[in-house]
């Protein structure tokens, strides 16, 4: 069964892509189509891929601000961020976006800082 069409748009990142129902659910009977649509939206996302590329379905990079996490590797900071682990450039390039994160920044008063704890394991480098 084909399902109603799809929007694609860039999301914050410049490795996100956001796609929404193409029209409004219809009451009940639409949601209960939800899984199928999105498989539908997943292989359509899947056929536009070059060999050797992925869509991985994550929140976030692995390895996300560490040396090297993107190809080819950026230096960390820009105007908007200020980062001390993450360029700007992995923003989308669409001007609300680096302005959404410069406003937050200087509304705060200080940079974003979000920090998880490091793991220690064996594996873990002092």
């Amino acid at each position: 069964k084909n399902g109603p069409s799809a929007n694609w748009m860039p999301e914050y990142g410049r490795w996100m892509l956001e796609s929404t129902p193409g029209k409004p659910y219809d009451g009940l009977e639409g949601v209960t189509d939800i899984e199928q649509q999105m498989r539908s939206r997943r292989s359509r996302l899947l056929s536009a891929l070059q060999p050797g590329e992925v869509a991985p379905t994550v929140t976030f990079m692995p390895l996300f601000g560490t040396a090297d996490f993107c190809d080819p590797p950026r230096e960390a900071g820009g105007p908007a961020t200020e980062s001390l682990f993450v360029s700007d450039d992995v923003i989308f390039t669409h001007p609300r976006f680096p302005t959404l994160t410069r406003n937050i920044r200087e509304r705060r008063g200080s940079k974003v800082a979000i920090r998880r704890p490091l793991m220690v394991d064996e594996k873990t480098h002092a």
